[in-house]
């Protein structure tokens, strides 16, 4: 290596310096970038299901009885877009089941994968990340509410289908492995053009030099 290094002309040398220069660059720059993408999807996330829980725990404190509102409230996204993004399943005592939406049972989330519930009125939700065998990702959550505020407890639980970040993800890396390239190309081949440039006062103090 040391061997073709010295015999790699001065040009060569000075587009491998900028061709691993524009590498380490990019490459931080995606980093830093696809880590930012991350937490923002991951904040998003955490801030519907937040919003999620807010509506439904209000819904059971303070209409605890109308549980036509309730179903109209856990099947509307089914309803309204033809699917659902997200299920809900409300658990009364000893985890019995008073309502959920149809497509949970049919979505291979098992029940055992939902975080323990965060207690009434909690700061923070208790949030888990699991992945289906059929490679679907969901954040899953769980909350204690109180009916009316001083009746009986329930278990609200909460999937929020987030597969469609993968693609997100994957395309960035996509893209961002293009522009890598690119990059490194570019900036190999700028190198090797401007060398000449920036080198041409030396070669004119060694041919006066030599010209002495």
């Amino acid at each position: 290596m040391s061997f073709r290094w010295r015999s790699m002309s001065i040009t060569g040398r000075m587009a491998l310096f900028y061709s691993v220069l524009a590498f380490v660059v990019l490459t931080a720059a995606i980093a830093v970038l696809y880590w930012a993408l991350t937490v923002s999807l991951a904040q998003d996330d955490q801030r519907f299901l937040h919003e999620k829980f807010h509506v439904l725990s209000t819904m059971l404190r303070q209409r605890p009885d109308d549980m036509a509102l309730l179903r109209e409230e856990v099947d509307w996204e089914t309803g309204v877009l033809g699917h659902a993004r997200y299920f809900v399943q409300i658990l009364g005592p000893h985890k019995t089941l008073i309502i959920q939406t149809p497509e949970l049972s049919r979505s291979g989330i098992n029940q055992a994968a939902f975080p323990p519930p965060a207690a009434e009125r909690a700061r923070r939700s208790a949030m888990r990340w699991v992945r289906t065998t059929s490679g679907r990702r969901y954040l899953l959550s769980a909350e204690r509410v109180r009916l009316g505020g001083v009746g009986p407890m329930r278990i609200v639980r909460v999937a929020f289908d987030v597969s469609h970040e993968d693609r997100i993800l994957s395309n960035f890396l996509r893209i961002a492995y293009l522009v890598l390239a690119a990059g490194v190309g570019l900036s190999g081949l700028l190198g090797g053009l401007l060398a000449p440039f920036g080198l041409r006062p030396f070669r004119v103090l060694t041919q006066t030099v030599e010209s002495t």
